[in-house]
């Protein structure tokens, strides 16, 4: 299997990526999730959520990169219909931007909050309350907007699985072809 991409199949790169990716961003929803119900006393569901969270964004901005300057762009996939068409794009370029601004609003809560001046040696010893800074407007809508996409994504990608034909190989298999 080739490291960069193919006309038909994504490298090895861009699937390292990709999972990676995912793994990151669901640990980071998991965590802000469960960050949410512990409130102040979420330590170490904080940190987990940094570090995954910060992970994903940047991992996300490394592939952005990797996809501008470095590897081949795929053809999009086939769609069946304008508004397939539409939708595949629309959640792709989301799926790529929105975690970054995620990160973004992440960022202005920590600012906003003053946890960047003790950040990563210490935290204080109840986590302020994020709810109350502006920015956890955009983060809160941001990432139900992101499990939107994920779904789409992910309906998306086990349609057109189950859809595969001769003339469509799979772009992402779960293990390489012998």
């Amino acid at each position: 299997m080739n490291y960069l991409n193919t006309a038909v199949r994504y490298g090895k790169i861009s699937m390292l990526l990709h999972w990676s990716i995912a793994f990151f961003i669901l640990l980071a929803l998991a965590s802000g999730f469960a960050l949410e119900a512990a409130g102040a006393n979420g330590h170490v569901l904080l940190i987990i959520h940094l570090l995954s969270g910060s992970l994903a964004a940047g991992l996300t901005i490394f592939r952005l990169i990797w996809k501008a300057f470095i590897d081949k762009k795929m053809p999009p996939y086939p769609a069946s219909g304008k508004m397939q068409a539409m939708l595949i794009r629309f959640v792709k370029f989301f799926l790529l931007f929105l975690p970054a601004a995620i990160a973004i609003s992440g960022i202005g809560m920590l600012v906003t909050t003053g946890l960047t001046e003790t950040l990563p040696f210490s935290l204080p010893q109840l986590l302020p309350d994020f709810d109350k800074t502006l920015p956890r407007t955009p983060h809160g809508i941001g990432i139900r907007v992101l499990i939107v996409l994920l779904v789409f994504h992910i309906a998306g990608a086990f349609f057109h699985y189950r859809k595969q034909d001769n003339s469509q190989p799979n772009r992402m298999p779960f293990r390489t072809q012998g």
